[in-house]
């Protein structure tokens, strides 16, 4: 029994490691956004199809341009903040404090 990974090329089995890259053409991303999604400049009416011009003119009229991405969540305090604030909280409970504990509904 031969062991190893295959794959499909040109109608036969082949060990992947001696097949060929499945797809070998050019990948090119547009810079036209097509006339259905023409921007408008803000103020003077301008328009345009090309999104590097639209950007810069996001960028020059001080605005930012956001994404459907998920933005990764920004740390509230520096790791060493973070360790005073948990020993200042463990030294003020060993000194009989005790929190409220209420319900926000």
């Amino acid at each position: 029994m031969i062991r190893g990974t295959f794959v499909y090329r040109n109608g036969k089995i082949v060990p992947k490691h001696k097949a060929a890259p499945k797809y070998r053409g050019v990948h090119v991303i547009s810079d036209d956004l097509g006339s259905d999604l023409e921007h408008h400049g803000y103020a003077d009416g301008r328009a345009t199809a090309s999104k590097s011009v639209f950007r810069r003119w996001t960028k020059e009229a001080g605005l930012v341009e956001k994404g459907n991405d998920r933005e990764a969540p920004q740390r509230a305090e520096s790791p060493s903040d973070l360790r005073r604030n948990v020993q200042q909280a463990i030294q003020m409970v060993n000194q009989g404090y005790r929190p409220t504990i209420r319900r926000e509904w």
